[in-house]
């Protein structure tokens, strides 16, 4: 809250044009450029697994109620803990911590706690809302039971990319290392490269001379 909130006008629900609200964008940039690398891949895994299965069966259910979920999330973790924890695992802890808060339907606002994000709209259709919201807890709970969450939402190659941004952040001296030591190794290959070829055309260039060398010998003989 020390970085404070700025009044945004929005028109509300009802369609009032001449409502605001209060935005905290500010602090959750600050909050977001403190997430450990490995909590930031998780949430992204999660947020994924929203778009593609939650999302159209829920349209109640939003990022910013993730993102929130999220950060409430984080306190419940420690940092350091978190840093040995791997990324699948730690998704599946953030999935199961969304599980939970939907079931309680609580999302408190995590600058307002007493705000609840949950407490949808007067003019909603609550039954709908909380028969889609059953339906998003069954495709959870589904995917909980599963083995393999990032692998169903990330290729191999995101994997991959992943891993090496965590490795990226977490160890920055050994990431420059490697990335110099792969430098090397890719000047020294291309080096090499380049003397086969110019090796392999000195090859072609000298068997050419030779032909027409002994071309020029036998056309006196053959004449």
């Amino acid at each position: 809250m020390e970085t404070g909130c700025q009044a945004v006008p929005k028109a509300d629900p009802t369609g009032d044009e001449f409502s605001w609200r209060l935005s905290f964008s500010r602090g959750e940039l600050l909050l977001a450029k403190n997430v450990p690398s490995c909590a930031r891949i998780a949430y992204v895994a999660v947020k994924m697994f929203w778009k593609i299965h939650l999302k159209t069966v829920c349209p109640a259910l939003r990022s910013y109620h993730l993102k929130t979920l999220f950060y409430h999330f984080l306190e419940t973790f420690d940092h350091e803990d978190m840093n040995y924890t791997e990324m699948e695992d730690l998704a599946y802890h953030l999935l199961h911590f969304v599980q939970s808060h939907l079931k309680a339907m609580q999302c408190p606002h995590y600058f307002i706690a007493t705000i609840n994000l949950f407490d949808f709209p007067a003019e909603a259709d609550l039954g709908e809302t909380r028969k889609n919201i059953d339906q998003c807890l069954q495709i959870i709970q589904k995917t909980l039971n599963s083995q393999s969450l990032l692998q169903n939402i990330f290729s191999k190659n995101s994997q991959t990319v992943m891993t090496i941004n965590h490795c990226r952040e977490e160890h920055p001296h050994c990431y420059h290392l490697l990335f110099f030591v792969l430098i090397v190794t890719n000047v020294i290959a291309a080096c090499a490269g380049a003397f086969l070829v110019v090796t392999g055309l000195f090859a072609v260039v000298s068997l050419l001379i030779s032909f027409l060398y002994s071309s020029l010998i036998l056309i006196p003989v053959m004449i």
